[in-house]
């Protein structure tokens, strides 16, 4: 118990078990310490966090889970093949287009959450082959492949025009993400911060795009056969494109920030830190 402290000294309730109103700088007196936080020491917006975000709990009859996510869990892929062949004398054509999408989507991690992997892609390309002569062949190969992966996670209901920035006005108004893409929701381009709280879930909100492949390949090359001799010439060109980049905010809480730094093994409380909004660190991730 460090005199003076609020954050170190134990919570106090009264003789009928409520808990005492603090005093001006905060600590209270004349009670038994107790596990219950006064009202007017809840911090204002992780308070309107839990309120706004958080389902009320309900006994499930399981010991330490209070709360059943029903968020349904989709995944779907669709695929399409097209190609063509032609032969024309001395001249081939051969083409090819391939395409695909497998959007995925599922809870959030808590209910009123949900999060999205969105793979798709594509691969066309063009074999082109004349005959000059017995002795002579031209041939030319161009092909493209793309890969994108979209990942996001977010409150499904939430206004965060009008939720994020009375708290949090630093998570909003960020700049856009690869090609354009928003970084946050809503039309300021919100974050509702992720609250990690040992013990408790969370949902890790993120607009991302990662794992992307953007490939060119062009391929002419003519061969001749001389006699014994076969001589081929060409050369190769290729262009490869690989980008990332994800944005997510986080305020981390844990036990020591209310313990006794003397018995931090013993006391303190992730959620009462969360809940009088004293947090252990955090951080903001723009890696566009």
């Amino acid at each position: 118990n460090k005199p003076g402290s609020f954050l170190r000294s134990p919570f106090e309730c009264d003789g009928s078990g409520g808990p005492i109103t603090p005093n001006p700088d905060k600590t209270q007196t004349g009670g038994t310490p107790c596990n219950k936080i006064p009202l007017q020491l809840f911090d204002a917006s992780t308070l309107a966090y839990a309120k706004t975000l958080f389902p009320a709990p309900i006994n499930t009859g399981v010991p330490g889970t209070n709360g059943i996510d029903p968020t349904p869990a989709e995944f779907n892929q669709d695929m399409l093949s097209l190609r063509g062949d032609e032969q024309l004398g001395a001249h081939s054509i051969s083409v090819r287009y391939n395409k695909f999408r497998s959007p995925d989507q599922f809870s959030g991690g808590i209910a009123g959450s949900s999060q999205a992997r969105d793979a798709y892609g594509y691969t066309y390309g063009a074999n082109y082959t004349w005959s000059l002569s017995s002795a002579t062949v031209f041939h030319m190969m161009f092909s493209r492949t793309y890969v994108n992966l979209n990942l996001w996670s977010k409150w499904d209901n939430l206004d965060y025009d009008s939720f994020v920035p009375q708290y949090w006005p630093w998570n909003c108004n960020l700049p856009p993400g690869i090609n354009g893409r928003p970084a946050g929701w809503g039309k300021d381009s919100c974050w509702a911060p992720l609250m990690s709280i040992p013990g408790y879930p969370n949902v890790n909100q993120y607009n991302s795009q990662v794992g992307q492949t953007d490939l060119y390949e062009f391929k002419p090359t003519i061969s001749h056969v001389h006699g014994n001799h076969n001589t081929d010439a060409g050369f190769t060109l290729s262009r490869h494109l690989i980008w990332a980049g994800t944005q997510r905010g986080f305020i981390d809480f844990s036990s020591t920030q209310s313990a006794d730094l003397e018995n931090v093994g013993s006391t303190g409380s992730g959620i009462a830190s969360f809940f009088l909004g004293v947090p252990s660190g955090g951080n903001l991730t723009d890696s566009t």
